[in-house]
Formats: C-alpha cells, structure tokens, sequence
C-alpha cells in the first residue's frame, strides 16, 4: 500500500476514534446525541469542542466531503448499535467470568401511559470482590420481556445455569 494510503487510514482512525468517544461520553451523560438540525445536536457540538485541541479532527469537520464526514444520523445509530454490541459483550463475558449472578427487570409507565420494561444484571466481579449492577436492555412492550429475554440470553451466550 502506499503512504498516502496508509496516512488516510490513519486519520479516518483517528477520526472515528473520536467521534466513538463522543458517542459513549452522550451516553454516559444521559445527554441526547441529535438534535432537529444536524449542527445544534450534542454530538456535532462535543466534536468541534475536542476539534480545538486536535488538528486531525478540525481539518475533517472543516473540509471532508459531507458523504464522509461519519456524523449523518446514519452512522451515529451504526456506531451507537456497535458500541451496545461491545458493551454487552463484555458485560455477558464478566456475568459468565462470576461465580453467581442475577436479573432483574421492572416495568413502568411512561407519561404517554407506554408500557416500557428494563432489564439489569447483577454479579459479583471476581477481581474486586464487589458487585455490580448495569443496565441492560428497555423494551416498550413488556408483554415481549418473556420472549425478548429468552432471545437476548441465547444470542449472548449467558450461562443460564448459574442465574
């Protein structure tokens, strides 16, 4: 491959590297990523925020071709379903890594009066000798929990033996 090549990959690594941390940060705040127009959405504003400290993230906010730029809302669901996939993953490893472990779900009504249900997970970690409890999963029927409960334990690769 050639340099220039090898230096694209690079900086559209980069680039995607940070526009993942922005993700997980909306995340982790409970911040909403989108907005009614694309350049007022939390996740373009976190992005020029960390540009002013990254000179191959400005560059790209600033001149790569709008089909390139991997903000569409598109992509933001793409890599927001990857990072969920990621996030789970590791999670279903460190359930299944403890000796005992444990679900819990709850439904509640929304203030439309929607029906949603949550299911969390609870297991002791075997390197701190602590629990922990993560969220897992919401779903807006709960007359689904049952079945959808049954698909994620199978698509994940829980151990059912020890919950």
């Amino acid at each position: 491959m050639s340099e220039s090549f090898n230096a694209r990959i690079k900086r559209n690594r980069e680039v995607l590297s940070c526009i993942i941390d922005a993700i997980l940060l909306c995340g982790k705040q409970n911040l909403a990523i989108g907005s009614h127009e694309e350049k007022h959405s939390n996740l373009i504003a976190l992005l020029h925020m960390r540009a002013k400290d990254n000179i191959v993230l400005a560059d790209h906010l600033a001149f790569a071709d709008p089909q390139k730029k991997y903000t569409s809302p598109d992509i933001q669901i793409e890599l927001i379903e990857i990072c969920a996939d990621q996030i789970i993953s590791t999670l279903v490893q460190d359930c299944n890594d403890s000796k005992y472990f444990g679900f819990m779900s709850d439904e509640a009504t929304d203030c439309a009066t929607k029906e949603q249900a949550a299911i969390c997970v609870r297991f002791l970690t075997r390197r701190q000798s602590q629990f922990e409890r993560n969220f897992l999963a919401s779903r807006k029927h709960p007359e689904q929990q049952e079945r959808h409960w049954l698909n994620f334990s199978g698509t994940t690769r829980i151990e059912r033996d020890r919950c």
